[in-house]
């Protein structure tokens, strides 16, 4: 199957499918995803202040979980939780964290990707609590970080080989 769109996203959507997941599927059985639940989620779009994009979905124990992806640096900056395969979710160690920093990204780097790290965050407020902003973190701009977007479990970082473009 061809994907039409963001780059990024086909790359992302590519993976999935190659990991065994049916993408249009999970979208569609996801409430807050779904074409018909659309209403019940809540779109972060990307912004380049953010360096990041999120999308929040009715959690069904109650609350919002919140999905993030972008920027490797800054997404693994604002995780204090990583999911590991064995233990499960863990404190985000520092010596891990620069494992990932200097082996995984300068890796990927050396190979021309770019990176992107997979996070995520449990919210147990209704939908109005999504748009508060921390007092402490701030965004690539300067501005006030979205709460929903720190204190974050990391999922895993990606490297996706950008093609070049004409101008290049």
């Amino acid at each position: 199957t061809d994907f039409k769109g963001n780059p990024t996203e086909c790359a992302l959507i590519v993976l999935a499918r190659d990991l065994g997941f049916d993408y249009q599927l999970l979208r569609d059985s996801t409430a807050g995803r779904s074409k018909e639940t659309e209403s019940q989620g809540k779109a972060f779009m990307f912004s380049s202040a953010r360096k990041m994009m999120s999308w929040a979905v009715p959690n069904p124990e109650g609350g919002f979980r919140i999905f993030i992806k972008g920027a490797s640096e800054v997404v693994m900056e604002r995780c204090t939780v990583v999911v590991d395969k064995t233990q499960g979710a863990c404190p985000f160690e520092d010596d891990l964290r620069q494992y990932i920093l200097t082996e995984v990204i300068s890796d990927f780097a050396s190979q021309a990707m770019r990176t992107i790290a997979l996070a995520y965050k449990d919210v147990p407020g209704p939908m109005s609590d999504l748009e508060a902003t921390s007092q402490t973190v701030k965004n690539a701009d300067g501005t006030p970080a979205l709460e929903v977007e720190c204190e974050l479990t990391l999922i895993g970082v990606v490297g996706i080989e950008d093609l070049l473009r004409r101008e290049v």
